[in-house]
């Protein structure tokens, strides 16, 4: 490529590199309202940069006292995690005039997502902390007719498991969201004999809520399967409903406060001082990469810098991305591991150069012999964090969803970017040794220049 053309690149890429680091950090407005910078549309949890506080006191008209305190905190932080929570407080308010069995209030502590504003959606919140805290038992009323009203399945439990399935097509080019309702041996033995050989209305409650409306029917064809599928146009209802047919409500009666702010449990200032510490990460890297290979260190910088702003970004379009304290130490990992890579190009370029290769030709079986240990290394993160997406909860969810993304971005970032930022800018510079600073051992001799 001729010098002129790869100096032009090279600016060009330098500019839109500090574009996408303007957008990335800075908050500015644009008419009325104001931008949220990408780096503050950034999904974090709870645990990361606070959240919302509720507290649940136990109500006037509650009918028992409470038995065992934990078992309520317990139930509690299932319900939370099945509705898709990451990392959050559940904790019982001691007193110490209280007995051990004493009627504690209970508070609990977490983050919402981002919306469309980049601001937390407070009011999706306060429904998930009511649902898990709703309090009834879950009723069922069948019949031949629609909204029917005479109560079934009283002698067992109806239900084995209940599913949020997703968002689907309809056959109008809508969507709609599901949840699938498998019945226990009993229900569904109960329900197809009611229900005979012609259609039946099946209308499921908890207290005065309605999870399933009674005014579609099913047939025992549809049922043979020993689950019935629910559909509604909102996706945060599904997985309610869900999680309230499966496990019904509290044994005991709260009264939910006012949501109010809280900080990170691990500090005020937590989120800042993650981003500063990245940073300072990715500032050392790169002042190492100048002091080992002098002017080539610039494509080590660019890549290195397009790497965190590319990251930040993906950490925003990924949908389900949450970032907990576990995502900071995911992001560590896969900067480590973009800092191996271009660390094993650099080393290999200087090996096969000091046997005698020229610039060019160190360079190509530079890359080239990094190929393997990159791709190993990012292919065995990718491998571990998909493991961990599978099985893991809280903290390390976050920790495995964003390694999940670096170290895919990682290969592409040492492989691509890098390789092609190297050739730009050794293109512009004349493929001269001294620019890389690399030396030959004693004897070698030099290739022909190709």
């Amino acid at each position: 490529m001729k010098k002129g053309l790869s100096v032009t690149l090279l600016s060009v890429v330098a500019v839109l590199t500090a574009v996408l680091a303007f957008f990335t950090f800075v908050r500015f407005s644009v008419g009325i309202n104001r931008y949220n910078s990408i780096l503050g549309a950034v999904n974090t949890d709870y645990d990361l940069s606070g959240g919302t506080a509720y507290t649940l006191t136990l109500a006037d008209d509650n009918l028992e006292e409470v038995a065992d305190v934990n078992e309520v905190v317990n139930t509690l932080k299932t319900r939370l995690t099945s509705l898709g929570y990451q990392t959050f407080s559940v904790k019982a308010l001691s007193d110490a005039g209280l007995d051990e069995h004493a009627d504690y209030d209970i508070r609990i502590e977490l983050r919402g997502n981002i919306n469309e504003y980049g601001e937390v959606d407070t009011s999706v919140l306060a429904s998930d902390v009511a649902v898990a805290a709703a309090y009834g038992e879950i009723k069922f009323y069948g019949g031949t007719s629609a909204n029917p009203t005479e109560e079934i399945l009283t002698e067992g439990k109806a239900v084995k498991s209940a599913a949020y399935k997703g968002v689907y097509a309809t056959v109008s080019g809508g969507s709609a969201y599901r949840v699938d309702i498998e019945f226990s041996d009993y229900g569904y033995k109960t329900l197809s004999e009611l229900m005979g050989e012609s259609s039946y209305y099946l209308k499921i409650t908890l207290g005065d809520t309605v999870l399933m409306s009674g005014d579609g029917a099913i047939s025992k064809a549809s049922f043979s399967g020993k689950a019935i599928s629910i559909t509604t146009s909102t996706e945060n209802y599904a997985r309610q409903a869900a999680l309230q047919i499966e496990s019904g409500g509290l044994a005991y009666k709260y009264d939910i406060s006012e949501g109010e702010e809280v900080s990170s449990p691990y500090g005020k200032n937590l989120g800042t001082a993650s981003v500063i510490g990245i940073l300072a990460i990715v500032v050392i890297f790169i002042a190492y990469a100048f002091v080992k290979y002098h002017g080539y260190g610039c494509a080590y910088a660019l890549s290195t810098i397009l790497f965190a702003l590319l990251y930040i970004a993906m950490l925003v379009a990924v949908p389900g991305v949450k970032v907990a304290v576990g995502g900071v130490f995911g992001v560590i990992v896969a900067l480590f591991l973009t800092v191996f890579g271009t660390e094993k190009v650099g080393s290999s370029i200087k090996a096969e150069y000091a046997k005698g290769k020229t610039v060019k030709s160190a360079v190509k079986a530079g890359f080239d012999g990094a190929l393997a240990p990159v791709l190993v290394s990012c292919a065995v993160a990718l491998f571990a964090s998909l493991l961990l997406l599978v099985f893991a909860v809280g903290t390390l969810k976050s920790f495995a969803a964003v390694l999940a993304i670096g170290s895919v971005l990682s290969a592409v970032t040492t492989l691509i970017l890098h390789r092609a930022f190297s050739s730009l800018l050794l293109s512009a510079t004349g493929y001269k040794e001294g620019f890389m600073n690399l030396k030959r051992q004693d004897g070698a001799s030099a290739e022909t220049e190709e």
